[in-house]
């Protein structure tokens, strides 16, 4: 299951209501948009992503979306992912839009 999560978690609660999914192998989330700024290293989102990292759920950021925020010093669990890659995602799992 790929969980597409695309708001801002400073403005919205989604990220955190997925942060509550339990160990899956095949769980993913993936930050695009305004969301890939749970992506910075020492932002209040930080242990959300750790949440994720205890339970095993892989976190990727779009990297074109980072870059047109200038975000960097990234969370040191969360993959970077082209436009390629986003696809590549979209294609192998069954998706939950949180847009």
């Amino acid at each position: 299951m790929l969980y597409v999560m695309g708001k801002s978690p400073l403005n919205t609660r989604d990220l955190e209501q997925c942060s509550n999914l339990k160990k899956a192998s095949d769980s993913k989330v993936i930050l695009i948009e305004d969301a890939v700024i749970a992506a910075k290293k020492g932002i209040v989102t930080e242990d959300i992503i750790d949440k994720f990292k205890k339970n095993g759920i892989a976190v990727y950021a779009l990297k074109a979306d980072l870059e047109a925020r200038a975000i960097k010093d990234l969370n040191d669990y969360v993959k970077l992912i082209d436009y390629d890659g986003f696809v590549d995602l979209v294609v192998e799992n069954k998706i939950v839009s949180c847009m």
